[in-house]
């Protein structure tokens, strides 16, 4: 993902317009314009005012910067989780994006009942019922070599057990 792709995703999802961004940068909605449609780059002075909004280090900018479009430093993960009585939780699925609308729009979609992967999550519920089903969404930063994952970000989470209750009433 670009830096100003990022940039606009993170603003947008953190519920900023561009031009309250700008007035938080002390620059002009032109600017933030620019910095999304990759034309220019935000002033290094900025950067770590920009990060602090956007709730990321400054390193992260400086490298995806830095890297440009050579690789993608973000993912965005769904994980559907089974919390045991104990509070011991395991993912019992993964969904994987490179970019934030589709994974947030995959996000929604689970929560909204309307994803076959309510259907899985009932198993595990139906299994045991004293297990509470979770929904995250996540975002993980990447070191410049892609591998490991230096930090998550938590961007949405909700239980999904009442949900689940409810489709199991469905099929009786």
């Amino acid at each position: 993902m670009r830096i100003g792709e990022y940039i606009k995703c993170r603003r947008s999802a953190l519920g900023y317009t561009q031009q309250s961004l700008a007035d938080s940068l002390s620059v002009s909605k032109q600017a933030v314009n620019k910095w999304e449609n990759d034309l220019s780059l935000p002033d290094i002075m900025i950067i770590p005012e920009l990060a602090a909004i956007l709730k990321v280090s400054p390193q992260f900018i400086m490298d995806a910067i830095w890297l440009g479009n050579s690789e993608a430093l973000i993912s965005h993960f769904v994980f559907i989780s089974a919390v045991e009585k104990s509070g011991e939780a395991y993912v019992i699925h993964v969904i994987e994006s490179k970019d934030y609308l589709p994974a947030k729009e995959r996000y929604d979609s689970i929560c909204g009942g309307g994803d076959g992967i309510i259907k899985v999550a009932a198993e595990y519920y139906e299994h045991d019922n004293s297990r509470r089903i979770i929904i995250a969404l996540e975002e993980s930063e990447y070191d410049r070599d892609g591998e490991l994952s230096a930090r998550s970000l938590m961007i949405e989470s909700c239980d999904l057990t009442c949900l689940i209750e409810n489709y199991l009433k469905k099929d009786e």
